[in-house]
């Protein structure tokens, strides 16, 4: 009942992040404590602080969550001994508070929400540490601190006897420090499927239950007793997030209900507790991680047990070979298991029948184990295969041959790195600390491996309808049980086809949007017969706490799969400056690109298929028309006298009536130079990002733009755009319009008129701003 009813606020309501009143543009003064070990980023530190006090203008602010503060220019940088800032301290620190991140994209999930799921109401950020002040900690004992001081010990151990990648992957797969992953190891991670390895939950919290338990079963009642406190010390040895929590207090729900002897009641000890889990954390609901670990449970509940009665007909079966006298049941499973007997006694029976009966228990239970771990994998990835479409956009083919190879290999390490948790303070540390570096090396290479034949596939994520129908399908399979087992296995084909189904068709107009990226720059365009393209990819975000291909598979791709792209006719670079090429390492791999093109070549590896611009190059596709107005080819004298932003690529697209200019990040040297070869101009996309040292005034008067497009993050560092760019803007005749303020800006136009509109979160639709004829603009 429990997840009937969860499943049904979450399609029917979306929870309601706070409203916070106060002035962004004036600083918060924040008495707070430190409610989470602090976490180091490669350029800083990351902290969630509770408010103790707060105060804005001589008034007290009311925070009703936690503030996510980031730290830079750190004493003794980010790798030091010692962290500048420990858990439980209190701090005092002003800055300003912001908002979380946020981008107004379609397609693109609202990351202010995915903060409030976590509690964290506002993000502050400092540039050095001197502004922050440490207070006394609170008085009293809190019984984590130690435990959190047993952990740091263990990190500074590592990092003196463990190899950087070795102790990259244990502290991500014992501790949940996904941040320490480089950025080839998230890619390997995400093609074969097991990032949920990486990640501590309910596979990490059962298993060193299962070990504990295993230990200290001699002692009957009070082992049980010492193992549960065991895995609630790991709990929160590890930050004790909301995930982490909520393994450890489904593992001991469940492994009560199978203590009693109360399998069969597994389901109601689920709804259970999913009721405990969003009766004190509602919002949890909403996370990715809640709904794969109920889901994953659900699908041991109604899949895996049932199937596991099977399979130990076969671990009897291989125990009973060669007896004189079995058991005879005049069933199904039975007659099954006599004929696995029957086939195993003939295929042992050229073996000496002492050895044969030596071996028969330990092959049934080797087949038993192997086949409880391939039908618990595919259950569950079959429960889940929606969730992973929604929230990854990656088809995994060999998901299943993934977690059968690497899962095994995983829970031995993850076993021996607990171990090492536990001991590494005893003389034998070393020793062992060398044992799991080798560990460590192994399942690298055995990734590296299966990297190798594993295979993806970057799809649309699934509509709701298409969530709706998926479980509904499955629901009718368990249902009618072996008459539709057939069902059961042709839904995520099902699924497969609908999610890559061929786009809407095209509407006959020419669409330009212009992405709301943060303080970088991607536009799409949509064709008149259907065609898309992309000038510039996007880059980092937000000082830099996003791994690169945030930006590209995040906010771009995900934009991309909501509009059903499927392939790009060509993508532009205009310059090759981070914060416009970054994302195009992953869009090249997601979406295959037809050609790219480019005046100067971004780092990394070229395709085949490309062209370079040069001034006076003109090309057609779709009835509009591309002139490359700059810069000039790199054989010219003049490059070499051009910056890097001058470099920038000037495209003209000409459409009817209708002219767009965009100008990359062009200067205002290069805008003086185009201004006699130019008319009069729609739609202007300002050059870069509406910094005051573009858009001079007799380059706007030549072009008389109505609607000026300028791409820029909300509340960034370099203060774009320009309030003067802005006044020239408008003395022009010209309706700035930023992305910073709007989102995503949309210009459609049919080649006579067009019209501007805006992203709109609330509505999750582009509304409409202004428009107009094009008769008069030539």
């Amino acid at each position: 009942m429990a997840l009937l009813l969860g499943a049904g606020r979450l399609l029917t309501e979306e929870p309601q992040r706070p409203r916070l009143a106060f002035d962004r543009n004036q600083t918060v003064e924040m008495v707070g404590r430190i409610d989470h070990p602090p976490f180091a980023l490669k350029k800083g530190l990351y902290l969630e602080v509770t408010p103790l006090t707060a105060q804005q203008g001589g008034r007290d602010l009311s925070l009703p969550g936690k503030v996510a503060l980031y730290v830079y220019s750190l004493p003794g940088g980010t790798e030091s001994e010692e962290p500048f800032l420990r858990y439980g301290e209190r701090l005092r620190v002003s800055a300003f508070l912001e908002d979380p991140p946020h981008h107004g994209i379609p397609g693109v999930e609202d990351l202010r929400l995915r903060f409030w799921h976590r509690g964290i109401v506002g993000v502050m950020r400092v540039k050095s540490h001197l502004q922050v002040a440490r207070l006394e900690p609170d008085a009293g004992w809190d019984p984590r601190r130690p435990l959190f001081a047993y952990v740091r010990s263990f990190e500074r151990f590592c990092r003196r006897t463990l190899q950087p990648e070795q102790q990259n992957l244990v502290l991500s797969t014992l501790l949940g420090q996904t941040r320490r992953l480089e950025e080839v190891d998230r890619i390997s991670i995400e093609k074969l499927g097991i990032f949920h390895l990486f990640a501590v939950s309910g596979f990490h919290v059962s298993l060193v239950y299962l070990f504990l338990h295993l230990l200290s079963r001699p002692l009957g009642l009070a082992g049980r007793l010492l193992a549960l406190g065991a895995v609630w010390s790991y709990v929160v040895a590890v930050g004790a997030p909301i995930s982490a929590i909520r393994a450890g207090l489904m593992a001991s729900w469940i492994h009560l209900l199978l203590s009693l002897g109360l399998k069969s009641q597994f389901l109601n000890g689920l709804g259970v507790a999913a009721l405990i889990t969003l009766g004190t954390r509602p919002q949890s609901l909403h996370t990715a991680s809640f709904q794969f670990s109920y889901l994953s449970l659900l699908a041991i509940g109604l899949c895996v047990f049932p199937v596991h009665t099977w399979i130990r007909t076969l671990q009897r079966s291989a125990s009973s070979l060669f007896l004189p006298q079995v058991r005879v049941e005049a069933t199904t499973r039975g007659r099954l298991g006599r004929q696995i007997r029957y086939r195993l006694e003939n295929l042992l029976e050229p073996l000496p029948r002492t050895l044969s009966q030596s071996l028969a228990p330990w092959l049934g239970r080797v087949s038993g184990s192997v086949l409880s771990l391939v039908s618990c994998t595919l259950c569950i990835q079959l429960f889940t295969l929606p969730l992973s479409l929604y929230y990854s956009n990656v088809w995994c083919w060999t998901h299943w041959l993934s977690n059968l190879v690497l899962v095994p290999c995983f829970s031995l390490f993850l076993l021996a790195a607990f171990v090492l948790l536990v001991t590494f303070w005893l003389p034998a540390g070393n020793l062992l600390s060398w044992l799991v570096g080798t560990m460590a090396d192994l399942i690298r290479e055995l990734m590296e491996l299966v990297q190798r034949v594993a295979t993806i596939q970057y799809v649309p994520h699934p509509a709701t309808a298409e969530l709706i129908l998926y479980f509904l399908l499955l629901g009718l399979a368990l249902i009618l049980g072996r008459k539709a087992i057939h069902l059961l296995w042709l839904t995520p084909v099902l699924l497969f086809l609908s999610v890559t189904r061929e786009p809407e068709p095209a509407t006959r107009e020419l669409e330009v949007t212009l992405l709301d990226v943060g303080q970088g720059e991607s536009i799409h365009i949509s064709y008149p017969d259907g065609s898309d393209a992309l000038v510039d990819t996007g880059g980092r975000w937000s000082w830099n706490t996003e791994p690169s291909r945030f930006v590209g598979q995040r906010l771009v791709g995900r934009y991309l799969w909501h509009r059903r792209i499927r392939n790009l006719s060509y993508v532009l670079l205009t310059h090759p400056h981070q914060d416009h090429v970054q994302g195009y390492e992953f869009i090249r791999r997601a979406f295959p690109v037809e050609k790219l093109m480019f005046a100067e070549p971004p780092p990394g590896e070229l395709p085949e298929q490309r062209l370079i611009l040069s001034d006076g190059q003109t090309f057609f596709l779709s009835g509009v028309e591309h002139r490359v107005l700059h810069p000039p080819g790199k054989d010219d004298p003049a490059w070499t006298s051009f910056s890097a932003n001058n470099r920038s690529v000037v495209l003209l697209l000409v459409y009817g009536r209708f002219r767009l200019l965009l100008t990359g990040d062009i200067e205002r040297d290069v805008e003086r130079q185009l201004t006699a070869r130019l008319g009069r101009t729609a739609i202007l996309k300002v050059a870069h990002h509406g910094s005051r040292s573009s858009s001079s005034p007799k380059f706007l008067s030549r072009l008389r733009p109505r609607l000026g497009l300028i791409s820029a993050g909300r509340k960034n560092a370099f203060g774009h755009p320009a309030p003067a760019t802005l006044h020239r803007l408008r003395r022009a005749g010209a309706l700035p319009l930023s992305t910073g303020q709007w989102g995503s800006l949309r210009v459609r136009t049919d080649g006579t008129s067009w019209q501007a509109s805006h992203f709109r979160r609330e509505t999750e639709s582009f509304c409409p701003i202004t428009g107009g004829y094009l008769e008069e603009e030539n």
